[in-house]
């Protein structure tokens, strides 16, 4: 079986340090962190990654439009804690545009999966206009009644999203999972932390797992150091989650990808594993 893994960058980000590494142990105390931040830090991708599998054409996220920088663009959660003069995106970057560049077009698109609902990753929704979109129940109902920096607000009216309640059993380390495609080679695994309800997408292609993480972590390194990301609601499920992660890495050769790591497109193509523990 021929399985295709693309990363498609569509914007790139510069945040200040405290968004990125968490440096308190509570939630307040990293969000005053974030809020009291005047620093800048070099400029992270934001990916989306295309999968194209024997079953299904899949998009893992889809990245923002430029609507995003329109009055009213954003919910509360968004305004208050992301400096949008930090992020870098134009009509050219449009997952519609990249998608194209690879020779795909948006209608070529089966399904949308979305790690999670924060507007850098599931913005661009309404440009995939055929295809079916996922994501857990958990975070989209979370994200109907809180304002965390969702673009749902948005979305297409005539958008209805299939929620996921992952009831395809264990998987590895992970206590549950949803199949995405009949021969389950391409499943969905809850990993919260970042959010209540994120997930992640692993494929496995021949000997080797690729993990598609979303935010888990926003770098290999702070999965390797167990390092808290600075925006993540819960600092101890997102231990739990990175835990699961390492111990995934220790038994099978895995593909570590996180959304805005800079260094996960080239460990993409070398197919370069995530080494714990050796």
């Amino acid at each position: 079986m021929t399985v295709e893994v693309y990363p498609i960058e569509v914007g790139r980000f510069r945040l200040p340090e405290r968004h990125v590494r968490a440096r308190r142990r509570t939630l307040p105390g990293r969000y005053l962190d974030i809020l009291r931040d005047d620093s800048t830090l070099e400029a992270l991708p934001v990916r989306c990654w295309l999968i194209d599998h024997p079953e299904a054409v899949i998009l893992v996220d889809v990245g923002e439009t430029v609507e995003v920088f329109d009055p009213g663009g954003r919910d509360l959660g968004a305004r208050l804690l992301v400096d949008l003069d930090g992020f870098e995106l134009g009509p050219a970057d449009e997952v519609t545009n990249r998608l194209a560049e690879l020779g795909y077009d948006p209608r070529d698109v089966d399904g949308v999966v979305l790690t999670h609902l924060h507007f850098d990753h599931a913005g661009a929704v309404g440009r995939i206009p055929d295809a079916d979109v996922l994501v857990s129940r958990r975070e989209y109902w979370i994200h109907r009644t809180l304002p965390l920096g969702s673009p749902m607000h948005r979305w297409p009216d005539d958008l209805d999203p299939t929620l996921l309640d992952h009831r395809d059993g264990q998987y590895g380390p992970f206590p549950a999972s949803h199949r995405l495609t009949d021969d389950g080679s391409i499943r969905a695994v809850p990993t919260p932390g970042h959010t209540p309800g994120h997930q992640s997408i692993v494929v496995e292609d021949d000997d080797e797992l690729i993990v598609l993480a979303g935010d888990t972590t926003f770098t290999e390194r702070q999965l390797l150091e167990d390092e808290v990301v600075g925006i993540a609601l819960s600092a101890r499920a997102s231990r739990r989650t990175m835990a699961r992660i390492r111990r995934l890495c220790e038994h099978e050769r895995v593909v570590y990808l996180p959304t805005h790591d800079p260094g996960a497109a080239d460990r993409l193509v070398d197919r370069t594993p995530t080494l714990v523990g050796r």
